[in-house]
């Protein structure tokens, strides 16, 4: 158990600017509906998922694996606070004039 909890720490360790490197790639390219803060959190519970679940017998390298974890759960982030935000502002009470003006 304790080489395993080590194991995962080197590799979250190893795979932190990873997180770092997405984030800053993806939040150039988006309209500034999340954090940059909130998708790094985000990017690394992601990863610490990547970690483990990183099934054994995959052909993909674990940084890959990673890469393409941390990836979705961000966009998938992005999309869902996208979505907010245009309820939000499609609102009627948004749009309504107030009762007294």
């Amino acid at each position: 158990m304790k080489k395993q909890i080590s194991n995962e720490r080197e590799l979250l360790q190893q795979h932190t600017p990873l997180v770092s490197a997405l984030v800053k790639q993806i939040a150039g390219t988006i309209p500034p509906v999340c954090s940059t803060e909130h998708l790094h959190g985000l990017g690394l519970i992601a990863l610490l998922d990547a970690v483990r679940c990183y099934p054994p017998a995959c052909q993909l390298s674990f940084e890959t694996f990673a890469r393409i974890q941390i990836h979705g759960a961000l966009i998938s982030e992005i999309r869902r606070a996208q979505d907010w935000f245009h309820s939000e502002s499609d609102s009627p009470a948004l749009t309504q004039k107030p009762i007294f003006a």
